[in-house]
């Protein structure tokens, strides 16, 4: 009987005979049976081969054995869509919709030089982007670029920007050219030392079967160093670099800023990160300087000590500025006790206050009277222990849900404060003390909470981490995300909460209205066990007002977060136009917002807040000499906010005795130099004079001219590239005016660069380097931080380090030319 035909081909013809190299197996066969490797005969096989359905194993060994769960499409963004419609299609959205929708997802860094615009043809069928330059558009011509023809490539806007730097000077030779370093045993274990410290990589990295290798194979013969020996030269790096750190700083004689915080790490060692930052032609800078291990209880005068202690060993104790910290009370005595230690030091005069922390509780005071106050574990656990087996009804059985939703909700802050060292607790402590006074306040004013009117409590934290720490759930999610046309795909996850942040209680409300329907649905399911998150339409109503208010803070959040150090001049603006936007909410007297009751109150909350802060900013004249130093600013900046007469002539004489006393120049004459006429009486004034010009005459370089001087247009300071480059491009002709400018203007507004260190370390010692010493640690993220700062050497220096210990000469920090790199 002939084979049945499948699709046109016989299964004879799908089974071609054995190549000689099979028949020649070293492997007997019984008749009907099969070997792994080789076809069955055709004549052996009594039916068609069918792979999807044959139980015979060879059908299946012919394709992997792995298993791949089925990969599930993902929806496409809106955006993408209008990517791929025609120009005469896409002629209807507007231009920024248009050049989101085609460079959105496209991550070549040469589009961050141009300002991308969008040319319509006359006959309304021809897009075409235009690419201007951003620093040099009258030499350096447009760009032109088709819409369709987006995905051609960045070459000719890279030769573009390679020519317009070319045309100004600046080099765009890459960074890696002449960076080669020839091997040495020395420079290959100094190598293998930075790649631990710079990419939190574990010592027994060297061990890994494949890198070994990797290094054979590139360098066959090539001695690998044992882990303890890449230990031993990350600290003798470390060790050896701290002598050129402390030069450095001296030599350079700018002055400092030190951004403090203390940390709890995961190898049950409490630590005070010290970061520096500082000034260099007009660039601002950042290193850890070190991690200092805490022994003691963190109190105001042992902080002091090991502050001053640290300082002194690197030799620039003299050159503290300023101390940003948080706002707690040993931070407080910290800065009140170092001028003792540090007599240069200004105390509280230059103890600047975490921004980022202000703001921090601001926002919390402001959602404590929306969200859930969580009862205490003990009471939860106690309440478990007292139940007894009864028949419950719906609404008790709901009671215990929530009572064990709450239960684990305290257990996961807990676990994720474990190394916040307190802040979070503070902030809340803080946040609960005034709600009170918020509301004696605002009934004052007419404004009264009754039972009715107050808030519902909003719960929805926790939904995010069931639902992502559950397959069941997660899957069910995804489904219904999936089914749901109205998504654009941009977001496929619940938001889940972070008790450090604030923001993140505003990204769970954010991600409940976006995933409304599917919220609803999941926890409206009993078997789900999720009636504890389930929302009234009353507290929807109050979920997007509230995500709404919030985003009040979401601009100064960013701003103080950003990956530049936030600097203390934008700190008091961003107190004026918080305060500005609260009122708004507060004093909505005729309705005319809509806006509830309590939300009003939680409005005059976060005013108290934020008027206790600004209030002890006043005991630090930083931050209000940093506003005068603003060419842009000045006092005019003040006046232009109505502040009064007193207070201007306050901020007024702190600039020029701060001056006087630590800028000026003693040999210099307050009157302008070369000047042969008499001085004129200083109350003579005439008409034709230029506008704030004065009869007494000082020197370019003085303070009192810069104030007389009007402000600067914002747009001179944006071409000279922010506040820090127009001060250094002033050190020829204004140089007291430009130390003290960018002394004030380079101070940093908040801790996020501590913070940041933290987040590195918790890297260095994840859960396989729990054994990390302290002094091995400490080395790790000094060395690693270091080799970012402009005074770090090249490989080759560090390996003469290495080689020069190895030999057991005796070496003192690196040799004279290290600094040329």
């Amino acid at each position: 009987m002939a084979p049945k035909k499948r699709g046109g081909r016989t299964s004879a013809s799908r089974s071609p005979a054995p190549s000689p190299i099979e028949q020649a197996t070293p492997f007997t066969q019984a008749r009907g049976t099969a070997v792994f490797g080789q076809r069955p005969s055709p004549a052996v096989s009594s039916s068609p081969h069918t792979p999807d359905g044959s139980d015979n194993e060879d059908s299946i060994v012919r394709r992997a054995p792995v298993a791949f769960s089925p990969v599930k499409a993902r929806q496409r963004k809106k955006t993408e869509n209008l990517r791929n419609l025609s120009d005469a299609d896409a002629w209807k959205f507007s231009d920024d919709e248009i050049i989101d929708a085609a460079f959105s997802g496209l991550k070549s860094t040469a589009y961050q030089h141009y300002n991308i615009s969008l040319d319509r043809a006359s006959d309304g069928t021809v897009l075409t982007f235009v690419f201007t330059c951003k620093v040099d558009p009258t030499h350096h011509s447009p760009h032109y670029r088709p819409r369709m023809k987006t995905s051609s490539g960045t070459g000719n806007l890279v030769a573009g920007i390679n020519a317009c730097n070319q045309r100004r000077g600046i080099s765009t030779s890459s960074s890696t050219s002449g960076s080669h370093v020839p091997y040495t045993q020395a420079n290959h274990r100094a190598l293998l030392a930075m790649r631990c410290a710079t990419n939190m990589r574990p010592f027994n990295f060297v061990q890994d079967p494949m890198y070994r290798a990797e290094v054979d194979m590139l360098r066959p013969g090539t001695s690998i160093p044992d882990p303890t020996t890449v230990s031993r030269d990350v600290k003798l790096l470390y060790e050896k670099m701290s002598i050129h750190v402390g030069k450095y700083f001296k030599e350079l004689g700018a002055p400092i800023h030190l951004v403090v915080d203390g940390w709890t790490a995961p190898i049950t060692a409490s630590f005070l990160g010290v970061v520096v930052v500082w000034c260099e032609k007009g660039v601002s800078h950042r290193i850890i300087l070190e991690f200092i291990r805490l022994k003691q209880r963190h109190t105001g005068q042992y902080l002091a000590e090991e502050i001053a202690g640290c300082l002194k060993r690197y030799g620039i104790s003299h050159l503290l500025f300023s101390l940003t910290m948080d706002n707690t009370s040993n931070c407080n005595k910290t800065a009140e006790i170092l001028p003792s230690l540090i007599p240069s030091f200004l105390g509280e005069a230059a103890r600047v206050r975490c921004f980022n922390h202000i703001l921090h509780l601001t926002a919390e005071m402001f959602m404590s009277f929306f969200f859930k106050k969580r009862k205490s574990k003990k009471k939860l656990t106690q309440k478990g222990k007292d139940d007894v087996l009864e028949d419950v009804d719906a609404d008790e059985d709901e009671d215990a849900e929530e009572d064990a939703v709450n239960l684990e909700e305290i257990e996961v802050d807990d676990a994720e404060l474990a190394d916040d060292d307190g802040q979070t607790l503070y902030r809340k402590a803080a946040v609960y003390s005034v709600r009170e006074q918020a509301v004696k306040e605002m009934e004052e004013r007419g404004v009264f909470l009754a039972p009715g009117e107050v808030a519902e409590a909003l719960a929805v934290s926790g939904l995010a981490r069931r639902v992502h720490d559950s397959g069941e759930l997660s899957e069910r999610f995804d489904k219904l995300v999936d089914s749901d046309p109205l998504l654009d795909g941009a977001k496929r996850t619940l938001d889940r909460r972070v008790p450090t942040r604030w923001n993140s209680d505003k990204d769970c409300l954010g991600a409940h209205q976006y995933f409304r329907r599917q919220v609803e649905q999941l926890t409206g399911l009993s078997e789900t066990k999720l009636r504890p998150y389930r929302l009234t339409e009353s507290q929807w109503k109050i979920a997007d007002d509230l995500v709404e208010a919030l985003a009040i803070f979401d601009e100064p959040s960013r701003l103080f977060s950003a990956a530049d150090v936030p600097l203390i001049v934008d700190v008091i603006p961003a107190f004026d136009d918080l305060r500005l936007s609260l009122e708004g909410i507060r004093d909505d007297d005729d309705n005319e917002n809509d806006i509830s009751p309590v939300m009003r109150v939680a409005a005059q909350a976060a005013i108290f807040m934020i008027d206790k802060y600004e209030t002890l900013s006043w005991d630090c004249p930083i931050y209000y000499i940093a506003i005068v130093m603003c060419p842009d600013r000045k006092l005019q900046w003040f006046r232009n906010r109505e502040y009064d007469r007193s207070t201007l002539k306050y901020i007024k004489d702190l600039v020029v005795d701060y001056f006087m006393k630590y800028y000026h120049v003693p040999g210099d004459s307050s009157t302008a130099s070369g000047s042969s006429q008499p001085k004129k009486s200083r109350f003579i004034r005439k008409v034709d004079d230029p506008v704030g010009s004065s009869a007494a005459s000082y020197a370019q370089d003085h303070i009192q001219t810069y104030l007389k001087d009007p402000p600067v247009a914002t747009s001179t300071i944006t071409d000279a590239g922010g506040y820090l480059k127009y001060w250094e491009s002033a050190r020829v002709s204004r140089p007291c005016l430009a130390r003290m400018g960018s002394t004030f203007c380079s101070t940093p507004a908040s801790s996020v660069e501590a913070e940041r260190a933290f987040s590195i370390g918790r890297r260095h010692v994840n859960f396989m380097q729990h054994n990390t010493t302290p002094n091995t640690f400490k080395s790790k993220m000094g060395l690693g931080s270091w080799s970012k700062a402009p005074f770090f050497p090249p490989i080759s220096k560090l390996g003469a380090i290495i080689a020069a210990h190895s030999s057991g000469e005796v070496i003192d920090g690196l040799s004279s030319d290290s600094d040329s790199n």
